[in-house]
């Protein structure tokens, strides 16, 4: 059974792959080949009836699934968390806004932990989160050691891992491990500099619990850590043209502004049956009467496998 996920992508996949013998130091060893198959794609700008309201998103904040190919989406506008079976039909939706046993209150993410099958919801503005099990009972609370809004992805049943995105220093760890038995922050990884606004979209995979492959922001390159020591262990190029976001001063102290480009990408590392891939989208805008549209007109999406430094 193969198990992956795609973040604020309401479009699936199905994989079929060839395997053919690759030399390698003399000896064959088994590469595997992907084709990939749309399955479906759902989501209506308006809904035209009651079957179709589940299918009417709002702010699509994340989404995750559990390990038989359910789908999790989180809806910020809503305040809830709707639930589809892996061929895209809506099952149930969990939540409304409020501070009740099976509420939620401003939440940003959603995550499903794979050891213990419980549904976490990032809350409160990033400040606590909340955790049910797969029928919506609400279980537990967990206040966090501090305030974050990203992804996170768990390591353990009790440990997971999340991107830190407000620093106040120049230099900081763009990654943090948390224990919820212990209530605090038990490892720091990838110490980087500051990166511009968008490093609050980092998208990152771990790979077999020790690796984690991240894409910073727009930054077009794939970095890896070994989740243990926190070393850097890899840096790769992604091909791809565009430019980057900039940011100007305003004029007020401290003050900035966000300048988008015409071409703007984003990367998102995947695990896909134990092999790495990275999706890249390319968003292309327009100018409006001077101003940047803030609409794409067209965007491209794709995926390609990752064979030791090289894209396939």
């Amino acid at each position: 059974k193969m198990q992956f996920d795609i973040r604020f992508q309401i479009a699936f996949f199905l994989l079929g792959f060839f395997v053919y013998p690759n030399t390698v130091n003399g000896d064959e060893t088994e590469r595997k080949t992907y084709e990939y198959v749309k399955l479906f794609s759902f989501g209506v700008e308006e809904a035209k009836n009651k079957n179709e309201e589940p299918f009417q998103f709002g702010t699509i904040n994340n989404v995750d699934c559990d390990r038989d190919g359910n789908i999790y989406i989180l809806d910020f506008h809503y305040k809830c968390v709707r639930k589809f079976d892996k061929n895209g039909k809506f099952v149930r939706q969990f939540f409304r806004h409020g501070k009740g046993p099976k509420e939620v209150a401003n939440p940003f993410t959603v995550a499903i932990n794979q050891y213990t099958d419980h549904i976490f919801v990032l809350q409160d503005y990033g400040f606590s989160i909340k955790e049910f099990d797969l029928d919506g009972n609400f279980v537990k609370r967990h206040a966090v050691p501090k305030q974050f809004f990203g992804v996170l992805r768990f390591l353990k049943p009790d440990e997971f891992l999340y991107v830190d995105y407000i620093p106040k220093e120049k230099e900081f760890f763009n990654f943090h491990i948390v224990s919820l038995t212990q209530k605090k922050i038990i490892g720091d990884l990838a110490r980087v500099e500051m990166v511009r606004e968008l490093n609050h979209k980092q998208w990152f995979a771990v790979e077999n619990n020790s690796i984690l492959w991240t894409s910073r922001g727009n930054e077009m390159k794939l970095l890896a850590f070994d989740i243990k020591t926190g070393a850097k262990i890899q840096e790769i190029k992604i091909p791809g043209k565009y430019k980057k976001n900039i940011l100007k001063k305003t004029g007020k102290p401290g003050g900035m502004i966000m300048v988008s480009p015409i071409l703007y990408n984003i990367a998102q590392p995947i695990i896909i049956d134990g092999q790495l891939f990275v999706l890249v989208a390319l968003h292309d805008y327009q100018k409006k009467d001077g101003k940047l549209d803030p609409f794409p007109v067209k965007w491209k999406r794709t995926i390609s496998q990752v064979n030791g430094s090289r894209f396939e």
